[in-house]
């Protein structure tokens, strides 16, 4: 969206298993114990050799927080693993003598690198959008009488930032003259495609990827991305609106025209999902990446194992087996738009743990939502669920447990002997003390936050 967040950022949830106990199964044409209370099963043979559904991933600044990309990098691998960066160009100043002015947009340039530098890698390649708080910070040099962008400025505008970036040493692979296009009131698809135009006369802008970005993916199609595809080389949607249909075939018409097919404000994990499955190439998370989305990104590199949906819930679910053999299943929702619901995995050829519950064949997960619009009850809700089997698996995490830090053998304690909460934490060496102790459990599937 813009500088400011578009929407809460929420952490994994969890939910307990649909029974504890082991399962004789009998193949037969379904398995025995299965229950058909359950909106959606996603069937998984640990086995199977699954299909390939890699993309690239990347976090995101045009919210503009360093610790989203801190937080980000450190779940996704480590800077060593990030692939790409969404950066920004700001209209909020003119252009003096084919700079960029001194002051905010040169800042927010200089500020966006630092942090590039400081949580990626030499080869992590930049993605160029525009970001702006609100129309009125406009400069009136990238306008017309009309309120119209002028594809003239607006073109030089990015030629002059994308050279900004560059300089640096960086490889802007793509350039978008608009965020979310079809949300504004001063770029239609006429304006959009001259802005197209007026860009492709600058070598380095005609070198990279140039996109048209929507909101809405109803939108996406027709009239965005139809009206200018002669002049671009990709195509991005958003999910904050719209159905499901029209999201899965935006990136199937994309693709079958060959451009390049992204979504760079991934809310959800779900998102990522349903993406890749129908062909995204480049998904970029808006805010950051935690544990669900961390473990995607590293599990999409290797195979897909099964994979679920529930388009009128607007919902999705898969199993990934990641490189290093690693099995992983996924759940989450749109942001805006989910209807509460289930998903039952089910493991086909063995029982397993899920989470450390087991061993049985089948664990069941909830989603939130409601038919309103992003309501109270859309609970964004992403969930990645272990799944493990063999000798050596670990138990549920609930509990209490001392927390030990690995580099020196020392445990967390609350300093002071104290018990409270606002107390100061440090490390030291165990003593027994309850303020040594930590009681740790799931916490309730609709948390949220």
């Amino acid at each position: 969206m813009t500088r400011n967040p578009s929407g809460p950022q929420n952490r994994s949830s969890f939910c307990p298993p649909l029974w504890k106990t082991g399962l004789a199964i009998l193949f037969s044409s379904i398995l025995p114990g299965i229950s058909a209370a359950q909106d959606r099963q996603v069937f998984f043979d640990t086995t199977s050799a699954g299909v390939s559904k890699a993309a690239e991933w990347g976090l995101d600044t045009a919210w503009h927080d360093e610790t989203n990309l801190r937080r980000g990098s450190f779940y996704m691998g480590g800077p060593q693993k990030l692939e790409i960066v969404r950066v920004s160009f700001t209209p909020d100043f003119p252009i003096v003598a084919d700079e960029l002015q001194l002051g905010a947009p040169s800042d927010y340039v200089t500020r966006s690198l630092e942090w590039v530098n400081r949580w990626s890698n030499p080869a992590t390649t930049l993605y160029l959008n525009e970001s702006r708080a609100q129309f009125s910070e406009i400069h009136p040099s990238y306008l017309l009488g009309d309120g119209q962008i002028n594809p003239v400025t607006w073109a030089k505008l990015l030629d002059v930032t994308t050279r900004e970036y560059q300089e640096t040493g960086r490889t802007v692979v793509s350039v978008g003259p608009v965020n979310e296009a079809d949300f504004q009131t001063y770029c239609s698809p006429q304006t959009h495609f001259a802005i197209l135009g007026e860009a492709l006369n600058y070598p380095r802008l005609n070198a990279t990827r140039l996109h048209v970005s929507t909101l809405n993916p109803d939108a996406g199609i027709n009239p965005w991305y139809d009206s200018n595809k002669s002049r671009l080389d990709e195509g991005v949607t958003h999910q904050l609106a719209g159905s499901f249909d029209n999201y899965a075939n935006y990136f199937q018409t994309v693709r079958a025209n060959g451009d390049h097919a992204s979504n760079d404000e991934l809310h959800n994990v779900m998102e990522a999902m349903v993406g890749v499955e129908y062909g995204m190439q480049t998904g970029i998370w808006w805010g950051t990446a935690e544990l669900a989305r961390g473990e995607f990104v590293k599990a999409n590199k290797g195979v897909r194992l099964a994979y679920a949906e529930d388009r009128p819930k607007w919902s999705a679910a898969a199993v990934y087996r990641a490189p290093d053999g690693k099995v992983q299943g996924f759940v989450g929702e749109s942001e805006r738009q989910s209807i509460a619901g289930t998903y039952q995995f089910v493991a086909k050829d063995r029982s397993v743990f899920f989470d450390g519950n087991g061993p049985q064949r089948t664990y069941t997960v909830q989603t939130s939502g409601d038919a309103t619009y992003w309501s109270a009850s859309h609970k964004n809700l992403e969930k990645v669920v272990n799944i493990t089997w063999g000798e050596d698996v670990p138990p549920p995490i609930n509990g209490r447990y001392l927390l030990v830090a690995r580099h020196s053998g020392k445990v967390m304690e609350v300093a002071g002997s104290g018990i409270n909460n606002g107390d100061n934490i440090r490390q030291n060496t165990y003593n027994g003390g309850l303020n040594q102790q930590w009681d740790i459990g799931p916490i309730p599937y609709d948390n949220g936050g």
